[in-house]
């Protein structure tokens, strides 16, 4: 039976519900709030050997475009639209939003999230110090060494890049070697002030300066504040991908296509 479906946010997650649920024969609405679909995929592609990511968010939107979703750019979502146009069911993929720690002193200080670092990294200036070591922070510092920028990588875990496959985490790891990029593993941060990060480390407490900015690589939480107003209008509401719980990319991808199969 053909329902009238509409699914807000254009990331990974988002196109492939549209995608599935326009293959099963709904009519299907696709509301991105910016310019272009892909969500933080695109953010993805940015670091070095990572524009084949690109090529996927390609493939999606050949598909729904093929399969004639309605796509509708430059909208924040409103709710009054469900009021008015009254979809049978709702899919929310609205993504996740950066974590930024309550680290002490941290809003005195010149800080950017990894989203920012990557669509505009002019701002930080040429020093910066990338707090949070795991995949995204070390590809995030790959990226900006690769911009010319003298950077310094801090992670509290005993090594960088740990949550990546075997291969991946050896020649990124690699890249930051010889790009000269400073790793300091097993180190915790304390308190944030205007002109440096305190750590602490197997040596003690000492005060690291002279950076222009702080890039925070702390993981993210779900975007998910329409979930609830959604639910109040429309009797099938289903939240996937990042704006259920952030993961990796397929866990999003299965999720998306499970809940469109449901309709």
């Amino acid at each position: 039976q053909s329902k009238k479906v509409w699914v807000i946010g254009g990331g990974p997650a988002g196109m492939k519900a549209a995608e599935i649920a326009a293959r099963r024969g709904h009519q299907v609405t696709l509301y991105e709030a910016k310019d272009q679909l892909g969500g933080q995929f695109l953010l993805a592609a940015i670091p070095p050997h990572k524009q084949v990511l690109k090529e996927f968010v390609t493939y999606l939107w050949k598909q729904i475009d093929k399969l004639r979703v309605k796509t509708i750019f430059n909208r924040p979502f409103d709710l009054k639209l469900l009021e008015k146009e009254k979809p049978d069911v709702a899919i929310v993929a609205t993504g996740a939003k950066p974590l930024i720690p309550e680290i002490e002193g941290i809003q005195k200080a010149k800080v950017f999230n990894v989203w920012e670092a990557l669509s505009k990294p002019g701002p930080l200036g040429q020093k910066v110090l990338v707090l949070g070591g795991g995949g995204v922070g070390a590809e995030v510092a790959d990226f900006l060494s690769e911009k010319g920028k003298k950077v310094t990588l801090v992670e509290m875990r005993e090594g960088s890049a740990l949550d990546l496959v075997g291969h991946l985490q050896h020649y990124l790891n690699l890249r930051l070697k010889n790009k000269e990029v400073q790793v300091l593993t097993s180190t915790k941060a304390v308190r944030f002030e205007e002109d440096g990060l305190w750590v602490e480390d197997s040596q003690g407490t000492r005060k690291l300066t002279g950076f222009d900015s702080f890039v925070v690589s702390m993981g993210s939480a779900p975007n998910a504040e329409l979930v609830a107003g959604v639910k109040k209008i429309v009797s099938q509401v289903t939240a996937v991908g990042d704006a259920a719980e952030p993961r990796e990319v397929m866990e999003a991808l299965l999720e998306a296509e499970e809940a469109a199969m449901k309709i």
